[in-house]
């Protein structure tokens, strides 16, 4: 199979690229990179709305299974170097963007809703707290 590169916010300093190839969908996580506008910058902080390393962190932690929320296996993860995370995560058949329909679009937002409104939400610090706000 050949590489294919996934479309993806190309202004978010904490993705370094995504691609599909034979093996799963492989995500570099960073915060090395310098050419992203400063509103989109990675942050080293925890707390921050835009923690380089939180997407590890919550496949990590199973939370998408423990919010009823579903997501691609993560089948690797990779310090890859200085600064930087590789995800390899199961290829998830499906449509996505200009593809979804209201209903697909109604079921996210009613599952998203019932994660978010949890009286039980785990407490670790990397959870993003007050996202629109800083957004």
């Amino acid at each position: 199979m050949s590489l294919q590169h996934l479309t993806h916010n190309r202004l978010n300093g904490v993705t370094g690229g995504i691609w599909r190839d034979g093996d799963g969908v492989h995500k570099i996580l960073t915060h090395r990179r310098d050419d992203a506008p400063d509103h989109w910058a990675s942050s080293a902080d925890p707390a921050h709305w835009n923690y380089w390393r939180r997407e590890a962190l919550v496949y990590g932690a199973g939370l998408p299974r423990q919010l009823g929320l579903g997501a691609p296996a993560v089948l690797d993860v990779r310090e890859t170097g200085d600064e930087e995370i590789e995800l390899l995560l199961e290829d998830v058949k499906g449509h996505h963007s200009s593809q979804l329909s209201v209903q697909d679009l109604v079921e996210t937002a009613r599952a998203l809703g019932r994660s978010q409104g949890r009286g039980d939400l785990p407490e670790h610090p990397w959870l993003s707290r007050d996202f629109l706000r800083d957004y």
